[in-house]
């Protein structure tokens, strides 16, 4: 692959993976133990005092559902910047040609 295709899908992955992440810390904290984890931050963004927490898991459903999605991206994303900056982008991982 050319150097100059290369270096633009780089810069392309890098910027949508921080897309991602932004999206992610909007709503979600990141897990200090898994790689490209994050909790959903109910206390912060869809709880109030005055409900209880069969509400607040009903509330958070479809935010856990965006969250996993943008996990699964991001994963994504991180495997193919580092496949291009060991310079394995491109290439088969069976017989690496």
């Amino acid at each position: 692959m050319k150097k100059e295709v290369l270096d633009t899908l780089y810069k392309t992955l890098v910027q949508r993976r921080d897309e991602v992440k932004r999206t992610l810390e909007s709503f979600a904290s990141k897990d200090p133990l898994i790689r490209d984890n994050y909790n959903i931050n109910m206390d912060k963004d869809i709880s109030n005092e005055n409900q209880d927490y069969a509400e607040k898991i009903e509330m958070a459903e479809p935010l856990k559902a965006q969250e996993e999605n943008l996990e699964v991206t991001l994963r994504e994303l991180n495997e193919a910047i580092e496949h291009i900056e060991s310079g394995a982008y491109g290439k088969c991982e069976n017989c690496k040609s």
